[in-house]
């Protein structure tokens, strides 16, 4: 059914915009129309809304998705809202029933609020604009892309909301612009309105995102959880998105009320990668999958899903997405505290966790070549000197003595060391060199970045001498035997280092023994700490509890600490403590046989701890 063209409305002064806005491709958009339109109010019409329309491409799927699935013809009136004028030109020429409007979504009244003189210009007031939405207390559907974009790239966006009730409401420190984009559209849908997002996945913990996930637990309940993971969504934009449907809270019907909906979770397997999916295929597998359609999916589906109470996935302020909360999807399973499980032991009882040397520089970057040209080309070496530097120096053989192996990030692998020093480490401080002027080689090459050195926090307070290694750590740490974990990648990865000493800068925490273990407990061996943070139990622990930087998990020392230690016989993890040397040792077609059994051996440790129940 075809409806009166609508004029564009509100035509801006100016195209604006906003950064961080990325359109959605058209097999997206296709697959989140579907996830939006189902289970459709039957008989009246449905009005539906793109807060931050751009081109216009998530209506226009709405729009067939619609048309190809009722065939009673039942009236569909799409909305949009845009900042940019010349986006909306493109997209009243592809939608011409639509009723578009040119100006911004989150900075004037809703329904219910009065208009004031504060408002900004491009202001909307939805309830003079669109009455009769406002008559019917909201919209039906909101379906949204929305900008992805941090306050410190787009201060004066962020400015904007923040003198508005909406930002004065739900501001918070290290958010997402997006975040105001979710409140907004929640305001505006009716209740038992749903919404459709498709946004960056890191706020599902991330502390800038506190206020948000109450919110989501206080006002909505969650329809759909689908986890793209690292799945290229959006053309040249890293990143893991996530897609949630939610429908607003409130009085219905005078009817009974109903308990909860249950949510479905869907979720890629943990033996796939994505990255390399093209978008068709992407969307056709979700719909395969999540949809039940007929489209062919691979021999082995990429996707799974399970269904239950939605409730159980939000444990201590944080919303989980994947396995363990798998398990917590069945009504009869314990909720997840997120807590210390009843008394059991974790990481931090048995090892210290230490963070590598900060050498502050180690080598010279752009920055540094711009304040000061006259210090060389980025990539010289600071503190950190490739073996031709360490020639050129020519150093004595006390000064030699100053110089310990150096490892980059990129030679940790998962059980073991990749490769030789990336260069060699000048460990000056306090204790190894407390006067530079016995060094006169190591005096002379450092003179020429005084400059850079004395600026150095830790200097101007008097704590370090400007020679000196920022934060050079007790070098004990490098020398005993120790765990190497990557503290940013894309999986978790731990590497057991016995014998060598490995110098590592702060991108790389340390895991070593502790000098005292907590009272009453045996100290287990490094080698079964390393099967048990290496191993499938531990990536999904990590994935859950990790903050997400881009494509990234942050691992930090205090999570390591965190990290839940089994409540197991002392054989079994003896056992676990003998397949970790023999992995560590073996050629690459035994590998997996090695890893497959790690990870079996681990999950007999972990079948009845509190953490996966």
């Amino acid at each position: 059914m075809r409806h009166p063209a609508n004029p564009l409305r509100k035509p801006s002064p100016r195209p604006r915009r906003i950064p961080g806005q990325v359109n959605t491709p058209g097999p997206m958009a296709q697959f989140l129309a579907h996830v939006a339109l189902q289970h459709l109010p039957a008989h009246r019409p449905l009005t539906v809304l793109d807060p931050a329309c751009g081109e216009g491409a998530l209506l226009k799927a709405c729009h067939e998705v619609f048309t190809s699935t009722n065939p009673d013809e039942l009236p569909l009136r799409l909305f949009g809202v845009e900042t940019d004028s010349n986006a909306l030109v493109h997209a009243q020429s592809c939608l011409p029933q639509a009723t578009l409007i040119c100006g911004d979504a989150l900075t004037g009244p809703t329904w219910t609020d009065p208009p004031s003189p504060d408002w900004i210009k491009t202001g909307l007031s939805w309830a003079i604009t669109l009455p009769d939405i406002a008559t019917a207390g909201g919209f039906d559907l909101v379906i949204a892309n929305p900008p992805f974009i941090r306050e410190r790239s787009a201060k004066p966006l962020f400015d904007d909301v923040a003198s508005t009730p909406l930002g004065q409401a739900f501001r918070e420190p290290r958010m997402d612009y997006w975040f105001y984009f979710f409140h907004r559209s929640l305001d505006l849908l009716r209740p038992g309105g749903t919404l459709t997002f498709i946004v960056p996945s890191y706020f599902v913990s991330s502390t800038g995102a506190r206020h948000l996930r109450r919110r989501i637990a206080a006002d909505t309940d969650l329809l759909d959880l689908i986890d793209l993971d690292a799945a290229p969504v959006f053309p040249g934009v890293a990143g893991q998105h996530l897609i949630f449907r939610a429908q607003k809270r409130g009085q219905i019907s005078p009817a009974e009320p109903q308990s909860p909906p249950d949510v479905r979770l869907t979720f890629p397997s943990d033996d796939h990668a994505l990255s390399t999916l093209a978008p068709e295929q992407l969307a056709r597998e979700l719909s395969a999958c999540h949809l039940g359609d007929r489209s062919p999916m691979p021999l082995e589906p990429r996707w799974t899903t399970q269904q239950g109470p939605a409730s159980n996935l939000f444990a201590s302020g944080r919303l989980l997405v994947r396995p363990p909360a798998v398990t917590l999807l069945s009504a009869k399973a314990p909720r997840l505290s997120g807590q210390r499980a009843s008394a059991g032991s974790t990481l931090g009882d048995f090892f210290e966790v230490r963070q590598g040397i900060a050498e502050n520089p180690p080598r010279l970057i752009a920055r540094h070549v711009r304040e000061f040209p006259d210090l060389g080309p980025a990539g010289t070496g600071v503190f950190v000197l490739s073996d031709a530097e360490v020639q050129a120096l020519e150093l004595s053989t006390a000064e030699r003595k100053l110089l310990r192996p150096y490892f980059e990030a990129r030679a940790l692998r998962r059980f073991t060391l990749l490769g030789e020093p990336a260069g060699q480490l000048l460990y000056l401080r306090r204790e190894t060199c407390p006067d530079l002027a016995a060094c006169p080689a190591l005096e002379r090459h450092l003179l020429r970045f005084r400059p850079l050195l004395d600026r150095r926090r830790e200097v101007l307070k008097g704590t370090i001498a400007w020679w000196h290694l920022h934060w050079p750590r007790e070098e004990r740490l490098f020398i005993e035997p120790r765990i190497l974990a990557l503290q940013m990648g894309t999986e978790p990865r731990f590497a057991l280092v016995d014998a060598h000493p490995t110098f590592v800068n702060f991108s790389v925490n340390l895991i070593c023994a502790r000098a005292e273990a907590a009272p009453n407990l045996a100290t287990p061996s490094l080698a079964t700490a390393t099967g048990l943070l290496n191993s499938r139990f531990a990536a999904t622990w990590f994935k859950t509890h990790a903050k997400r930087r881009g494509i990234a998990l942050e691992i930090n020392g205090h999570l390591l600490k965190r990290f839940p230690w089994p409540d197991c016989p002392s054989a079994l993890l003896l056992e676990l403590a003998n397949l970790v040397q023999q992995r560590r040792q073996a050629r690459e077609p035994e590998t997996l046989a090695l890893e497959t059994a790690i990870d079996e051996l681990v999950d007999r440790a972990y079948q009845n701890h509190p953490a996966t129940n």
